[in-house]
């Protein structure tokens, strides 16, 4: 291709570099910043290392408040109790019997009672599913 621009870019020569550039071009480079020396980032390094060994360590190797007086006794006590019922719809199988669709939600509690203080925990867990109820059937 015959591009009159690319010609004229291809006939240009280049230009002399300024003094300026050409004298800070001919000094030599000057020195970088220290860099810290690797041996004390070894070192910083080994030291951190040795102090979270030495925590995890401690920590594992020091008892607990709750086991220091022996186990505690817990009562436990275990319940469950449907807490909505939600018809959705009726349906037919294949053998022509009519079934309700029914939505049961129900919550299951745990409770912890401390022997040894005056605490307790309830721990609760909530469920939903669809149970399909017979009608009629002869």
């Amino acid at each position: 291709m015959n591009d009159p621009f690319e010609e004229k870019l291809r006939a240009l020569r280049p230009a002399a570099m300024p003094a300026g550039l050409q004298e800070r071009l001919a000094r030599p480079p000057e020195p970088a910043a220290r860099r810290p020396d690797r041996r004390i980032l070894w070192i910083t390094f080994a030291t951190a290392a040795a102090a979270c060994v030495t925590a995890a360590l401690f920590l594992h190797s020091s008892p607990s408040p709750a086991t220091t007086g022996g186990t505690p006794q817990l009562v436990a006590e275990r319940s469950q109790r449907v807490t909505s019922v939600r018809p959705l719809s009726v349906v037919t199988d294949e053998s022509k019997r009519a079934w309700r669709l029914v939505e049961v939600q129900w919550v299951e509690e745990d409770t912890l009672v401390a022997a040894d203080q005056p605490s307790a925990v309830q721990l609760q867990d909530h469920y939903r599913t669809v149970v399909p109820v017979a009608i009629h059937f002869d």
